[in-house]
């Protein structure tokens, strides 16, 4: 019965042993009691109730969020994107890590967000698995791509010197395919120093795969250097 106290009917399954298995499935919180007659089913004990709780599936475990890094870069927190609903109300978790998203390993986190380790450099899977009462629930694996590293980025224009008022020429950059690496959809920062070790943005536009120096710019007359940052990828 639902009711510890009213509504007993005879158990389903087989109901005449001294021990009982309840039924594979409960939809519901149950109470079972054993009756025990004698022989003559003259006298007839009834045993207090027992309680087989049967608690709702976990519900909305999802984390979140995919994501694209460059070699060696470090991913951001993987945080719940849904309220937790039924188990029993409390939760534990633990979390798991696969580089083929088949075979998974245990990471020693037992909390509901997780912080993936600095300087990915494979693309990984995680998932979170969450604990209520009985109820088990793992979620869906959460992807973070980890792309090549951006290789051959070079300035291809030699060395410049000039007099002041002449004019400097573009320095030009290698361009796909030549540059590769990344997601192969790069974005350029070109930065300068006077003494190639304090480096701040360029002078003049410098998100364009080639630079044109200023050479107005503050620095000049004067020895400058120049270097190009190429980025892939989201981050």
């Amino acid at each position: 019965t639902t009711s510890e106290t009213a509504g007993f009917t005879t158990a389903p399954g087989t109901f005449n042993l001294q021990y009982y298995t309840p039924p594979a499935l409960l939809a519901q919180t149950t109470w079972f009691r054993r009756v025990v007659r004698d022989n003559g089913a003259a006298i007839t004990d009834v045993s207090l109730p027992v309680r087989i709780i049967v608690h709702s599936n976990i519900k909305n475990n999802a984390i979140g969020n995919p994501d694209t890094l460059c070699y060696g870069q470090n991913p951001s927190a993987l945080n719940p994107i849904a309220v937790l609903q039924d188990g029993n109300g409390f939760y534990t978790f633990s979390w798991a890590s696969s580089t083929d998203n088949t075979v998974f390993t245990g990471v020693p986190v037992t909390t509901a967000t997780y912080q993936p380790p600095a300087g990915l450099t494979e693309t990984t899977w995680y998932r979170r698995t969450v604990y209520s009462g009985s109820c088990v629930d793992i979620s869906t694996s959460v992807r973070i791509n980890v792309l090549d590293s951006v290789r051959n980025n070079s300035i291809l224009t030699l060395p410049q010197e000039i007099c002041q008022g002449m004019t400097f020429a573009n320095l030009t950059g290698t361009s796909t395919p030549t540059l590769s690496g990344g997601d192969n959809t790069y974005k350029y920062v070109w930065e300068s120093s006077n003494d190639a070790t304090l480096w701040v943005t360029a002078a003049g536009t410098t998100n364009l795969p080639d630079y044109d120096p200023d050479e107005y710019a503050p620095y000049f007359p004067g020895q400058q250097y120049f270097r190009r940052i190429v980025f892939s990828g989201s981050n």
